[in-house]
């Protein structure tokens, strides 16, 4: 994982002063002149006396000798540091402890190295000191990470504020080969709790030394350790890998750099503008009427000056059931004022013309006409603004206007021009789209008409109907406009009773929506009545049900049809007539465009 927060930068003295006092001051005196980026600065020294750091003979005995600064010294280094710099130490021996003991309410953090992770002494002295509010940097090069935990547990007993993990050593300079990015990842994965500290000591002659601890930033220090002289060639000690003024002020603008294009949040302003500028958006493919379903294949996506609705916004409002209420040209953009919401009504169509079942639509099931039923079904059907009875304005249905028209909102029409009778009545009652179902459908289900409209929006199509149903069950949904443009290539649909051959037969010039409903609204029983075995199994399947008609639910139909197989063999011989390959044809012949 990346990190992005800005990392707390340490710059380390180190030995760079050589011994000098007043070289040490000049050193502070630059530091101080720095200018961060609105942050804290943090600076370190390394406090150590030769006798106590080292016997006689080791061979940076002498060098350590030249390097002392007295306790009166160091007070006047530690003081001469700004207000707002936070003071770090780097401890070695006993020395150390007491220079840090005398000075402990300017120290903000204490450094260990490796080297003297096992100085018993050492750490009794700091277990003495009350660090509760000073920060602990362990440095884990050259340490097993086995026992790297145990010396965590070990120094979480001086009960610091809290414990940095550091890593990179010194060898004059360090190999890039040798800096070992990859080790912060294993730190980070084996100590997720502890914040992460790089001190790197590349040459600092070589561009890697300014850009290795970007990197280290960026898979995931939270410290970064710097070392800084006023001038490599004048200082004896630890130059290699130190900065010079130049560098380092390049290098806080890196830092700035970095922490600026970071960023503070996921889409920044100029990049929300950039997208807005230069999105595609949706426009309008082709010249679109009043009251269409805006499908996706009405669509193209361009850039534009034009300001519109996005995909998901239109997708979102066909899915609501709107329609466009006006025109759309080609190439306009939508907008929320372009639609409206859509009235839609199921019209049933039901007449007293029946060879088969003479008067079929007022035979009992129950206590109810079988055409009653289907309209108590169709008013179940949720989001409908109208539930109509379609029928004719001829004398012989004038009967069912007069039974229905109390309890249900009845229409007369054309007798055999269906269509032209569906017009109508959307004419009449302000409707854009159309759910027909039959009258001798008494047990249409509420829940497949609703999951046919829904799919019927969420698509945009002109037509939508099921793949396979339980015949008797179902119905088709139709725009108005799709049904005008029918009687507009034909001027007359007499085969209208057979409605969705106008539109599976004409493809091409609409867009057809035939869906799979859900497997547990598909069965094979047969629930149309069209014949007197039709009947004489509807009454069988209410008896059993100990229910009213008008309660069944089409879940408690297929139960009892499935549980009473005798039930559903009355009538399963029956077959629907167009099924008949001579009527598809001629069929087929007379709906075609």
């Amino acid at each position: 994982m990346i990190n992005n927060s800005f990392p707390k930068i340490i710059f380390e003295v180190a030995n760079v002063h050589g011994g000098n006092f007043l070289h040490f001051k000049k050193i502070i005196k630059f530091y101080n002149s720095i200018k961060y980026p609105n942050l804290l600065k943090n600076i370190k020294f390394q406090v150590l006396k030769a006798d106590d750091i080292s016997t006689p003979e080791y061979h940076w005995h002498k060098a350590y000798k030249k390097i002392y600064f007295s306790p009166e010294q160091w007070k006047v280094l530690i003081r001469k540091s700004k207000i707002n710099t936070k003071i770090w130490l780097d401890l070695f021996d006993s020395y150390s402890v007491e220079i840090l003991k005398q000075n402990l309410k300017f120290i903000h953090g204490v450094k260990l190295q490796s080297s003297i992770l096992y100085n018993q002494n050492l750490f009794n002295s700091l277990k003495s000191l009350n660090l509760r509010k000073k920060i602990l940097m362990i440095n884990v090069s050259g340490i097993l990470l086995k026992d790297i935990q145990k010396i965590l547990e070990k120094f979480d007993e001086l009960k610091s504020k809290k414990i940095v993990i550091q890593y990179g050593f010194q060898s004059y300079p360090t190999k890039i080969s040798d800096t070992n990015l990859n080790k912060l990842h294993i730190l980070k994965k084996y100590f997720p709790k502890y914040d992460i500290c790089m001190a790197d000591h590349v040459d600092a002659k070589h561009p890697f030394s300014l850009s290795v601890p970007i990197y280290s930033n960026l898979i995931g220090a939270n410290y970064l350790e710097k070392h800084f002289c006023l001038k490599r060639k004048s200082s004896p000690f630890d130059r290699f890998s130190s900065l010079e003024p130049e560098e380092v002020k390049k290098f806080i603008k890196m830092i700035k750099d970095l922490n600026s294009a970071q960023g503070k949040n996921f889409i920044n302003k100029q990049e929300k503008v950039y997208l807005q500028k230069s999105i595609q958006i949706p426009v309008s493919c082709k010249n679109l009427r009043k009251n269409t379903i805006v499908s996706d294949s009405d669509l193209n996506f361009k850039r534009t000056e034009q300001k519109g609705l996005d995909l998901n916004q239109i997708k979102n409002l066909r899915e609501k059931y709107y329609v466009l209420a006006q025109e759309k040209k080609i190439n306009k953009t939508f907008k929320k004022k372009d639609f409206k919401k859509s009235r839609v009504g199921i019209l049933v169509t039901g007449r007293m013309k029946s060879s088969r079942l003479p008067q079929k639509a007022l035979k009992k099931i129950d206590k109810f006409y079988s055409l009653e039923l289907c309209l108590l079904n169709c008013k179940k059907v949720k989001n409908i603004n109208k539930v109509i009875l379609a029928t004719s304005y001829l004398n012989e249905d004038r009967i069912l206007v007069k039974k229905f028209k109390k309890r249900f909102t009845v229409f007369s029409g054309h007798p055999e021009d269906v269509i032209k009778r569906f017009l109508g009545a959307a004419k009449k009652f302000n409707l854009d789209i159309i759910i027909r179902v039959t009258g001798d459908c008494p047990f249409v289900s509420p829940e497949i008409i609703n999951y046919l409209i829904d799919n019927h929006f969420k698509s945009g199509a002109d037509y939508t109907s099921a793949k396979k149903i339980s015949v008797g069950t179902s119905g088709e949904v139709y725009n108005v406009d799709a049904l005008k443009k029918v009687l507009k290539k034909l001027k007359t649909a007499l085969h209208s009773e057979y409605m969705p051959w106008y539109f599976l037969n004409n493809s091409k010039h609409f867009k057809i929506n035939k869906i799979d409903l859900p497997k547990n609204l598909i069965r094979s029983h047969r629930l149309t009545l069209d014949y007197e075995e039709d009947l004489k199994m509807f009454n069988k399947l209410v008896n059993k049900s100990k229910k009213l008609a008008s309660r069944l639910s089409t879940h408690e139909i297929f139960t009892i049809l499935d549980k009473n197989p005798s039930i559903s063999k009355i009538n399963a011989k029956f077959k629907l007539i167009y099924l008949n390959k001579n009527f598809q044809k001629n069929l087929k012949r007379a709906t075609l465009f």
